[in-house]
């Protein structure tokens, strides 16, 4: 699939969708019959709650959030609290679009809502597509009223620039229905052993389960919480492992360039070059070796340079012209680091 031809979109017209903090007011109610702080944080929201009863109903109209904007706030202190504003990455989500009511200062600085859910933005077939979003809420539904054990998390990847190194960053964007109600309008469905299995077979087309289950049956009250964590390492490391097992990635200069920009990610140094020395044989003969991408290594004024004296990884290698591995893989990961980030 394109990726330019994604859609991020609501699917409000397949599934009946209430916004509501009615589920957050329930979890309040919970909370402060063994919690005492709770309960007289509780107390002092209550009274305030009592001059906006909007609140405890239905939310239809965005103006009742820019009203209750600070009550609204200290109701979600319980699962966002003013200690994590700058170092998690926390919002709350409208069931029914990608548009968040509330961020914390974290999670804005993403940008994920300012750039309108920009789905190039995002890999693919994730939740957040309109077929990923329906199979999610139909596990939920297949969890909840016919005891099917069915968990659904596609992974959502979500990437942007830093704005200081101008490199990639990637956060998985993970969507919590804490705070989310379903309910069964009418008849609850009754669906056969062979229906059971199609679903299994077929747990990701929309289609399938949507003429199994009417999707219409069913109402989701209340909001979701969406939660970002920076993978960028992870991700990063798992890239580079892919491409060092093609040869192509050692041979093609585009390849190597690519090499070279994941590492500038994965040590945040937007200018470090790569740079290698290959063996035509299996003879490690330096005077044969050949220089790729930006190594310094073969360079006369390289070997009269001090960082020779610091970093003794190539002494005998450049002095002695012969090979010698000082170090394992690991170390010499770790002694760059430590170099590179003095």
């Amino acid at each position: 699939m394109d990726n330019n031809s994604k859609n991020i979109i609501n699917y409000s017209n397949t599934f009946n969708y209430t916004f509501s903090l009615r589920p957050l007011l329930k979890y309040w109610e919970k909370q402060i019959e063994t919690n005492k702080v709770f309960a007289l944080s509780y107390d002092y929201i209550s009274e305030k709650l009592k001059n906006a009863p909007e609140l405890l109903e239905s939310i239809t109209d965005p103006s009742v959030i820019e009203k209750n904007y600070e009550l609204i706030k200290e109701l979600l202190n319980i699962c966002m609290p003013p200690a994590i504003q700058d170092y998690e990455f926390y919002a709350a989500v409208y069931p029914d679009e990608h548009k968040s009511f509330y961020e914390t200062r974290a999670f804005k600085r993403l940008g994920l809502f300012e750039n309108r859910m920009d789905s190039k933005c995002f890999n693919e077939n994730c939740c957040l597509t309109p077929d990923g979003s329906i199979v999610a809420i139909y596990a939920i539904i297949l969890r909840m009223f016919y005891g099917l054990n069915i968990n659904y998390e596609y992974p959502i990847i979500y990437t942007l620039l830093d704005e200081k190194t101008k490199l990639e960053r990637h956060y998985r964007i993970r969507i919590f229905s804490w705070f989310i109600e379903l309910k069964n309008k009418g008849n609850l469905k009754e669906i056969t052993e062979e229906e059971k299995k199609t679903i299994f077979d077929h747990l990701d087309d929309p289609k399938v389960l949507t003429e199994i289950i009417p999707p219409n049956n069913f109402e989701l009250d209340g909001f979701l919480i969406y939660n970002a964590v920076d993978i960028t390492d992870q991700e990063t490391l798992s890239s580079l492992k892919f491409d060092l097992i093609q040869k192509e990635s050692l041979i093609s200069i585009n390849r190597f360039e690519h090499l070279q920009h994941k590492l500038r990610i994965l040590l945040k140094k937007p200018e470090i070059m790569l740079g290698l020395i290959a063996f035509p044989s299996e003879k490690k003969d330096m005077k044969n070796s050949l220089k790729m991408g930006s190594s310094i290594i073969l360079q006369d004024s390289f070997v009269q340079h001090e960082i020779i004296r610091e970093c003794r990884i190539y002494e005998d290698v450049l002095k002695q012209n012969e090979s010698s591995i000082q170090f394992t893989t690991e170390e010499i990961i770790r002694k760059s680091l430590e170099y590179i980030t003095k």
